[in-house]
C-alpha cells in the first residue's frame, strides 16, 4: 500500500512538473510570437513609411475640370498642360487638419527645392477650397499668405458650383457639412458649422493623369522624396516609351 502510495504521489509529482514545463514552454512561445509580431509590424510599418512609387495613371482619379482662382479667373487643367501638380482639398476655417496638411507640403516643397533633381521638374500646387461660400478670394488669401507662397488658391461660385461638385467627384472627395451647437453670431446668420472631408493630396502628372497619392501619416521629408521619386519615374517611362 505503501508503494502504491508513494507511485501515486510520484506520478502526480510528475504530473505536476510536466505542466508546468508545458505552460513555461507555451509562455515562451507566446512571448516569442508576440515578439515576432511586433517586429514585423515595425518593418511593415518602415516600409508603408519609406516605399517607393511603382506605379503610374492606372488610377480613375482626375479628368478634367473648371474652377475659379483667388482673382476670379477661370482655371482648368488645361492651364498646367506639361506641369506635375499637387492638389488638396480643404477649407479656410479648418481648425487644425488643413493647417497642418498644407504645412507639411510646404515644408515639402522646401525640401525638393534643394535637391539636385528640381531643375528637371517642374511642378505646381493647388489649394481648392470644398467651402467657397465662407471661402471668399479675401479670405483664401490670408488663409494661403501662412504657407508656401507657390500654392495656387482655388474655389467654386457656391458650395453647390456644380464644376465644384463636378472636380470632387472626379478627384473621390467627401466633403460633409456638420452643424455646430452654437448660435449665430449676428442676426440673420447661418448657424455656424464645419465640414469633415477627405483628407488627402493627389499629385497628378503633366498630362492632367493620377501619379500617386499622399497620406497624413507621411513625413515631409518622405512626401518630398516620393513626389521627387514619381516625377523622375514617370519621366523616364516615358522617354522609354518614346524610344521604343
Amino acid at each position: 500500500e505503501e508503494d502504491e502510495n508513494e507511485d501515486d504521489a510520484s506520478f502526480s509529482n510528475e504530473k505536476k512538473k510536466s505542466i508546468y514545463i508545458f505552460a513555461v514552454a507555451a509562455l515562451g512561445l507566446a512571448g516569442g510570437y508576440a515578439i515576432m509580431q511586433m517586429n514585423t509590424m515595425r518593418e511593415e510599418k518602415k516600409n508603408l513609411k519609406t516605399q517607393k512609387v511603382s506605379y503610374t495613371g492606372k488610377a480613375d482619379i482626375g479628368g478634367p475640370w473648371k474652377l475659379q482662382d483667388m482673382e476670379g479667373n477661370t482655371v482648368t487643367h488645361k492651364d498646367l498642360k506639361g506641369y506635375y501638380y499637387l492638389i488638396y482639398f480643404g477649407f479656410c476655417n479648418c481648425p487644425d487638419i488643413c493647417p497642418l496638411s498644407l504645412q507639411k507640403v510646404s515644408k515639402a516643397l522646401e525640401h525638393i527645392r534643394k535637391m539636385p533633381e528640381y531643375r528637371y521638374i517642374r511642378l505646381k500646387t493647388l489649394f481648392v477650397s470644398v467651402d467657397p461660400d465662407r471661402d471668399t478670394p479675401k479670405r483664401m488669401k490670408k488663409f494661403l499668405s501662412y504657407f508656401d507662397k507657390s500654392i495656387i488658391g482655388l474655389t467654386g461660385k457656391s458650395n453647390d458650383d456644380p464644376d465644384l461638385k463636378n472636380m470632387m467627384k472626379r478627384f473621390r472627395i467627401y466633403a460633409s457639412k456638420i452643424e455646430l451647437d452654437e448660435n449665430p453670431r449676428k442676426p440673420g446668420e447661418k448657424k455656424p458649422y464645419t465640414l469633415d472631408h477627405t483628407i488627402i493630396t493627389y499629385l497628378m502628372d503633366d498630362s492632367n493623369n493620377y501619379l500617386t497619392h499622399l497620406g497624413s501619416n507621411l513625413s515631409d521629408r518622405d512626401m518630398a522624396s516620393i513626389i521627387v521619386d514619381a516625377v523622375l519615374q514617370n519621366e523616364r517611362a516615358k522617354a522609354k516609351g518614346e524610344r521604343d
